[in-house]
């Protein structure tokens, strides 16, 4: 069943959706999902700020991680290319944007790392 007023899917024996349509009455009350205490509607919950800061670190070593060894592919490609190109001449390639970002998601790898805080520039709320 769908409710007229959101189009959520509900299940047909239920009295009221999550957006407050009363399916008896056919009026809006309060909705569920802006209660005043969030335990006595068993959901949002609000996380720790000890465990933000463990999943942002741990984010952050994913990204020392992946941004070293983008860097390091970019680094390597450039040399190669230009070892090549200096010994029987020719061109070579300068990979700039994997060195540019691999060097960039180094920086907010150790930012993260050092911090715990998600950044007001890169990261969103959790």
């Amino acid at each position: 069943m769908d409710c007229p007023k959101c189009r959520l899917i509900v299940p047909p024996d239920a009295e009221r959706c999550d957006c407050g349509y009363d399916f008896a009455t056919r009026t809006v009350q309060g909705s569920y999902l802006n209660h005043a205490d969030p335990e006595s509607v068993g959901g949002a919950h609000t996380v720790p700020d000890e465990i933000v800061a463990e999943l942002v670190r741990a984010q952050g070593r994913r990204d020392v991680t992946v941004g070293g060894l983008i860097f390091a592919a970019g680094v390597l490609v450039t040399a190669v290319t230009y070892g090549a190109a200096s010994q029987g001449g020719g061109q070579y390639v300068i990979a700039h944007g994997a060195i540019l970002f691999g060097a960039l998601q180094l920086l907010r790898g150790f930012v993260r790392m050092r911090t715990g805080r998600p950044s007001q520039f890169w990261d969103v709320k959790l």
